[in-house]
């Protein structure tokens, strides 16, 4: 072998040996309280974004509609008004500042989501940015009724991209909570799902918890949820926590962690992906999603 030859393998070697398979993810229980300005507002989520750098993270995740903390504590308008406000005046803003930020804290950032005007409609928009300049869009698809009340258009489109650590998908909210979406990702196996959120109670709060831990299981995937915490009014509340799921398989807690709930706090875990393609690839590890990819369509026979 030439000296040359040794060389390159040797450094191929080494760099397979020295690729970075583990990431450490920050969720953010993001406190809404309502009556930020769109500076203080900023100012807010980029010390979040700051605090997660200086802690290592690779990836920093905010919650549902987190730019509701610049809803008006006193105002006439309606909500669908401000909401509108939101839409025209703060969003853009906001989600060019984040794109700003992945860049200059070299840290991939999900923004949550937040109404967002496109061709005269509002849709709840998600946004992923990197620190390579790379930006993804993924709008909600299924809408609340609070939502839909408010005249907002669900989409037609789930992105499914790829991403350092893998295939990645992001679930806004109630979206986790649907199996037709669930069967549909079935075929492209993605490494992790990402489940911004905002709900008003427990109910809402288990409800996507326990759906996040199926799509878990179903997907043999990583899960991370996070939500919103605080009050914007007395009869507005939110309950939040911040969840990190895994399969449920040997290795695997299923829970990985967990943050304290209703606390304004980031929650971090490290996702090991070298550990979840080995037990992907196990014949003895179950991945129903997987298996139901080769499954042709079952007959259902009612009997009375």
């Amino acid at each position: 072998m030439n000296r040359f030859l040794f060389c390159f393998l040797l450094l191929w070697s080494i760099t397979l040996s020295t690729a970075q398979t583990t990431y450490k993810f920050a969720a953010v229980q993001y406190p809404v309280t309502g009556g930020q300005s769109l500076q203080q507002f900023l100012d807010k989520v980029e010390g979040y974004i700051v605090e997660a750098k200086q802690q290592n993270a690779d990836v920093i995740i905010f919650p549902e509609l987190c730019t509701f903390d610049t809803w008006p504590l006193a105002t006439k308008m309606s909500e669908q008004e401000v909401c509108q406000q939101i839409a025209q005046n703060i969003t853009a803003k906001f989600f060019e500042k984040i794109t700003e930020w992945s860049q200059s804290h070299e840290i991939a950032i999900l923004a949550g989501s937040s109404p967002n005007l496109k061709n005269g409609e509002v849709y709840n928009t998600a946004l992923m940015a990197f620190p390579d300049g790379k930006t993804i869009y993924q709008d909600k698809i299924f809408l609340t009724h609070w939502e839909k009340d408010m005249q907002w258009k669900g989409a037609n489109t789930l992105n499914i991209f790829s991403t350092p650590w893998g295939k990645t998908v992001i679930l806004i909210c109630y979206d986790s909570e649907f199996p037709i979406i669930s069967n549909q990702l079935a075929e492209f196996s993605p490494e992790i799902i990402l489940v911004p959120s905002m709900t008003e109670d427990q109910y809402g709060l288990r409800r996507v918890r326990w759906s996040s831990q199926a799509r878990a299981i179903e997907h043999h995937s990583y899960v991370v949820v996070t939500g919103t915490v605080g009050k914007i009014s007395e009869s507005w509340d939110n309950v939040g926590q911040a969840v990190f799921l895994t399969p449920s398989e040997k290795g695997f807690p299923g829970l990985l962690k967990s943050g304290d709930l209703n606390k304004t706090q980031i929650v971090y875990a490290e996702l090991d992906f070298a550990q979840l393609a080995k037990s992907r690839s196990k014949k003895s590890h179950l991945y129903p999603a997987k298996d139901q990819a080769k499954k042709e369509q079952i007959q259902i026979n009612q009997h009375k």
